[in-house]
């Protein structure tokens, strides 16, 4: 009997970590694409230093919340898409505006493909 409960208990931190593991990623991958809107925006309207001052405090959250993602995503995964970002900060200017564009959407696709690798970790 005792073997019964610890199997139940078991199975239920299992799945409290999933659970738990699906609204982080959710919750997060919702914050950095809003960013990407804003950075978006931003762009689109000439406004360089703001978008420049948006990737800076899009970094500063990948790199506060780096450690409770790769608990539970794949690292390369993450690793991508901070490369990503740090790519963004070099091509936010309005020279490169086609080549920003492309590296933001590089980086969306990132960021949504990262929440159906969150089961990566088991």
């Amino acid at each position: 009997m005792k073997r019964l409960y610890v199997t139940i208990l078991f199975f239920g931190v299992v799945i409290s970590t999933v659970i738990i593991g699906h609204c982080l990623v959710i919750a997060y991958t919702s914050t950095m694409l809003e960013s990407f809107e804003q950075i978006e925006q931003a762009v689109s309207n000439d406004n360089y230093t703001s978008a420049k001052k948006e990737i800076q405090v899009l970094d500063e959250f990948l790199r506060t919340k780096e450690g409770t993602l790769s608990l539970f995503v794949n690292r390369d995964a993450l690793n991508n898409i901070l490369i990503g970002c740090s790519t963004l900060k070099a091509h936010a200017n309005s020279r490169l505006k086609s080549e920003f564009s492309a590296e933001l959407d590089k980086a969306v696709t990132q960021v949504t493909s990262l929440r159906s690798l969150f089961f990566s970790f088991l």
